[in-house]
């Protein structure tokens, strides 16, 4: 007994196809050589005592419909960012998007979604790379109700939204540049979101230092992945701190790149370790990295209140000893602050520990890259200590 299949449709079967199911028109050798490189691992947060480092959120996140139990409200469920999120189906797969008192789609959910790179920590798209050209199919509109977008939160890369990822759009957070009125401006962020920048700000920085973030231009605090292998960064030509939303909730990610922004705008400080390493006029070298980045987390482990610490962060660079990660930052918590306790220091007796006691301290033990000092050295070798020269391959 025959299929009853032609031989034009066995070989039709046999073609090659793309993502979307059609035909390349190319033979397998041309497939081959167009398909998507393999996905990239970033480099995660290390965790401290064994603890597992933060996971991705719900939101954009495809649940698998198999072995999940159903939901009580088919469409929607009480949760998420604006209290209420809607149960989308798309393909085999169901999403929940999040949406507000009217059932339209946030834009903060569609930029902050826009500038995650990764999913379950591994790199799977390039926001700059998707915004050079526009993709085959373009949803337009401003307001967005989750079925309209779910392709998109499915499959950024193949679909485009009109001016967010659009070729020639304003690219999300540039055109906040020309809306900030206040000393801090606080983008993108959902309520809670910001009220918890505010929360972390009052709680860890003196009024007169957050007065200073603003020296170069008003400080924009936007939330929004920035780089696929950060939880967040500074940007001095903008005078902007970026954060993953999803490290907002540990203090130490936020609180590291404001004192990033306070070294580089309080012009009050004039020390060797505690004012800015940053090369204002263009790329900042590895030995001013080094020293950069071990004072400015010294910093951050000196400032927090009430302490928390998520990850290892640049003590996990640190060479080997007796001492892990979480053992070294409470070292450093009580050689900065003399105690380990909820208290952390602001202002000038800040200062003046940092000044004073980072040449003791297990983070100036850091060196990136080819710096041929550690952070310590290289402090001391400013201030003019001929101790520093001697420490030059050796840390």
């Amino acid at each position: 007994m025959t299929s009853g299949r032609s031989d034009a449709s066995r070989r039709a079967q046999a073609q090659p196809r793309d993502s979307l199911g059609r035909f390349t028109g190319h033979g397998h050798k041309a497939a081959m050589a167009k398909a998507p490189p393999p996905k990239q691992r970033p480099k995660a947060a290390r965790p401290l005592d064994g603890a597992a480092p933060p996971k991705r959120g719900l939101f954009g996140k495809a649940e698998a419909l198999l072995g999940r139990s159903p939901l009580a409200d088919p469409e929607y469920v009480e949760t998420g960012p604006t209290g209420k999120a809607q149960r989308v189906m798309y393909g085999r797969r169901a999403y929940l998007i999040p949406v507000d008192e009217d059932g339209y789609v946030p834009r903060e959910y569609i930029i902050q979604l826009y500038f995650n790179t990764s999913i379950d920590g591994e790199r799977h798209r390039r926001p700059d790379i998707d915004s050079l050209r526009d993709a085959k199919v373009i949803i337009p509109g401003d307001r967005l109700r989750p079925v309209d977008i779910v392709k998109w939160v499915a499959h950024p890369n193949r679909f485009d939204i009109e001016g967010v990822d659009t070729a020639g759009s304003p690219r999300s957070a540039m055109e906040y540049d020309s809306r900030r009125r206040d000393p801090i401006t606080i983008a993108n962020a959902y309520g809670s979101q910001r009220d918890e920048v505010i929360r972390q700000l009052d709680g860890n920085f003196l009024p007169e230092e957050q007065a200073a973030l603003s020296n170069n231009g008003n400080l924009l605090v936007f939330m929004g992945k920035p780089r696929p292998y950060a939880s967040g960064s500074f940007i001095p030509g903008k005078n902007a701190v970026y954060i993953d939303p999803e490290y907002l909730k540990h203090p130490d990610t936020l609180i590291h790149e404001v004192v990033h922004a306070l070294r580089y705008n309080d012009e009050s400080r004039t020390g060797v370790v505690t004012s800015s390493r940053i090369n204002r006029e263009g790329e900042t070298s590895d030995q001013d990295r080094t020293l950069e980045e071990a004072a400015t987390h010294g910093e951050t482990i000196a400032r927090i209140s009430p302490f928390s610490v998520s990850d290892a962060s640049y003590y996990g660079d640190l060479p080997a000893k007796a001492l892990d990660a979480g053992g070294m930052i409470k070292k450093d918590r009580l050689l900065f602050t003399g105690r380990v306790d909820d208290v952390g220091l602001r202002g000038q007796d800040l200062v003046d520990a940092m000044e004073g006691r980072f040449g003791q301290s297990e983070i100036g033990e850091l060196r990136i890259g080819t710096a041929p000092l550690t952070a310590r050295a290289y402090a001391r070798r400013l201030k003019g200590d001929k101790q520093g020269d001697h420490t030059v391959g050796h840390g």
